[in-house]
């Protein structure tokens, strides 16, 4: 999609700021979407006219958002920084915090700001979600399972909750309540390719291998990285015939 021929209106271009509010206008437009347009409107912040009235919080955060989009995590955070110097316990910012770190490799600091920012704004299933996959990714199954099962009890069609939800369920040795949770998944993803290699698994595991080569083989088929499961399929395949 393209933006073309776009006329904003409301912001008089000598007054000042109103470069700024056009730009700013013209990013939102775009969803964040140009890496382009938001280095551009990060540079316009950064150096803005003396005159021009400092930008609100949710300015940065447009901006924030686009950062996050473009995998630019080390500017995602400091222009986080610029909302939490006015408002500290603005839960979207502390949320995309969160991401920003874990981006940068800071587990830690990652968990740290998820946790503030749902003590901050109370449950939100994005945050709830992120939680918990980053503390599944540190090790910490169960204290991840509560923040997954909380992520879908708020958005029950979050596939990628269920799918996480179900690795930690199997990690813990709960095979049932972990099927139930890839079964979910699938339900509302069938393409995920986590989920139906992990689910064979699961079956494989309780000797279920019929059943296991069946996901399989439609795996192979409609999953999104369908070359992934024909390589597990294969495997499966050449040891039986053994």
């Amino acid at each position: 999609p393209a933006l073309t021929g776009v006329e904003l209106y409301g912001s008089a271009s000598g007054s000042p700021g109103g470069e700024l509010d056009r730009l700013i206008a013209v990013v939102r437009l775009a969803g964040g979407a140009s890496p382009e347009g938001v280095r551009r409107l990060a540079a316009r912040l950064a150096a803005r006219l003396p005159e021009a009235p400092p930008p609100s919080p949710e300015l940065w955060l447009d901006l924030a958002s686009g950062e996050l989009g473009s995998r630019r995590f080390a500017e995602a955070e400091a222009a986080i920084g610029r909302v939490l110097a006015v408002t500290p316990d603005e839960p979207q910012a502390l949320e995309w915090l969160g991401l920003a770190r874990a981006g940068q490799g800071d587990g830690t600091g990652a968990v740290e700001a998820l946790r503030r920012a749902l003590a901050a704004g109370g449950s939100r299933p994005e945050a709830e979600y992120n939680l918990g996959r980053l503390l599944l990714a540190r090790g910490e199954t169960a204290a991840a399972v509560p923040h997954l099962e909380r992520a879908l009890a708020l958005r029950p069609n979050l596939a990628v909750a269920a799918y996480h939800l179900g690795r930690a369920r199997l990690a813990l040795g709960e095979r049932e309540a972990a099927v139930a949770a890839l079964e979910r998944a699938l339900a509302w993803d069938p393409r995920h390719t986590g989920a139906v290699l992990a689910l064979a698994e699961a079956r494989l595991a309780a000797g279920e291998r019929g059943a296991a080569l069946r996901l399989l083989r439609h795996g192979a088929e409609h999953a999104g990285e369908r070359e992934r499961v024909r390589a597990r399929l294969a495997e499966v395949e050449g040891a039986g015939a053994k």
